[in-house]
């Protein structure tokens, strides 16, 4: 069921914040994301600084959660992001199905229900699934796979591979895949980094699978049901964000809406570097170009103002490329860096102010008290959440 939003402006979004359930509402529960922002701070900006037609662009769209809230909206979304798994799951979030593209899918799982089927009859028949060759070959595999989801893993691939030749059906068959990985490893979960013995039965993951495809069969056909008339399809560019200007223009977008790195933050590569080796993206491309991380800040020993700088020439970016006027909403929590609280909302005010952005509004929030609504893995430390809005 959808939630629409509808709250009077931020204060009255905060308020409300602990009483908020339902927040997988149509896509945005399509495939496992960490630390995603609730949907309904997005529609709640979107509502209160842009109208119809207008061009919002989120930098660092991650799992794309603004931009489904600007397509159900009747907006142009604009996305961007480093992490070829967010961007794979921002572009099948908000890409419908046509009926062409349907009847292949469902053609497609009628060969996985075969073979579920296949080896409920008998749970040691996997000699279909037993060539290596196309098992990808990367660091501690056995290590964090068992030999028989290795086996199913790969048969799966393979068979979308071979099986959907159209590009949309493609990709949505790779989300599918790409949300079982995890849940299928012995990773210990999606934000855990490490290894325990999950004993995972043959036929698990095939099931795993085929299920993944029929739910999110249904959360699409959900979403084409909801949307407007009018929409727009929504633009998503798997780059760093250096290269912003090659996506937008200047004086050519109406809100950014986004959720910037935090200092010394999630290290999205690390509980996506599974999903990575299956699906045949770069892991260490990604580790090195995140901003944020711990990887750079802790391993690499990256400063505060190390930072703030990079944050200000992509704060300088932003500023150019927003239309006089126009809004740049930043939603943000805080960090700890060497032991030490960091108010990210205090840093972001400090990064944009000198390039050239005016303050319009700051509204700040306890982690602790609405942590089940916003950060359910947050440590034991007082936090806060910040949405800060900036004008061009």
């Amino acid at each position: 069921m959808l939630d629409n939003g509808k709250y009077k402006n931020f204060d009255d979004l905060i308020n409300n914040l602990d009483a908020i359930r339902n927040k997988n509402y149509l896509t945005h529960g399509i495939h496992p994301y960490p630390a995603k922002f609730i949907p309904q701070i997005p529609s709640c900006a979107i509502e209160t600084y842009s109208t119809k037609s207008d061009i919002i662009l989120d930098p660092f769209c991650g799992s794309g959660t603004a931009l489904l809230e600007g397509l159900i909206r009747s907006r142009k979304a604009i996305g961007i992001d480093v992490n070829p798994i967010a961007t794979l799951i921002s572009k099948v979030k908000t890409n419908l199905l046509t009926k062409n593209e349907n009847a292949e899918l469902l053609s497609t799982m009628r060969v996985f229900l075969g073979a579920i089927e296949d080896i409920d009859q008998d749970a040691k028949r996997t000699n279909y699934i037993e060539d290596a060759s196309d098992i990808p070959n990367f660091k501690n595999r056995d290590h964090w796979f068992q030999k028989n989801v290795q086996k199913e893993l790969a048969y799966i691939r393979k068979i979308i591979e071979s099986k959907s030749i159209n590009p949309n059906v493609n990709q949505f068959l790779r989300l599918c895949f790409s949300s079982i990985i995890v849940k299928v490893s012995n990773q210990d979960s999606e934000t855990r980094w490490k290894a325990t013995d999950k004993k995972i039965p043959s036929g698990f993951t095939l099931k795993a699978f085929y299920n993944a495809v029929a739910e999110n069969f249904k959360r699409m056909k959900e979403l084409n049901s909801i949307l407007p008339q009018e929409h727009y399809d929504v633009d998503v560019h798997n780059k760093p964000i250096e290269e912003l200007g090659h996506v937008t223009k200047p004086l050519f977008v109406d809100l950014v809406i986004t959720s910037p790195p935090y200092l010394n933050s999630f290290d999205y590569y690390l509980y996506h570097k599974l999903r990575m080796f299956w699906l045949g993206y770069d892991h260490k491309t990604v580790q090195k170009q995140e901003l944020g991380s711990r990887y750079r800040h802790c391993d690499k020993g990256e400063s505060v103002d190390s930072f703030k700088q990079s944050m200000s020439l992509i704060m300088e970016m932003l500023y150019k490329t927003l239309k006089t006027e126009g809004k740049c909403v930043l939603i943000v929590g805080d960090s700890i860096y060497k032991g030490e609280l960091i108010d990210m909302g205090k840093l972001y005010r400090e990064i944009a102010q000198p390039c050239g952005f005016r303050l319009i509004e700051h509204k700040t929030f306890s982690q602790r008290k609405y942590s089940r609504s916003f950060t359910p893995n947050m440590k034991q430390r007082h936090k806060s959440s910040h949405i800060i809005v900036f004008e061009r």
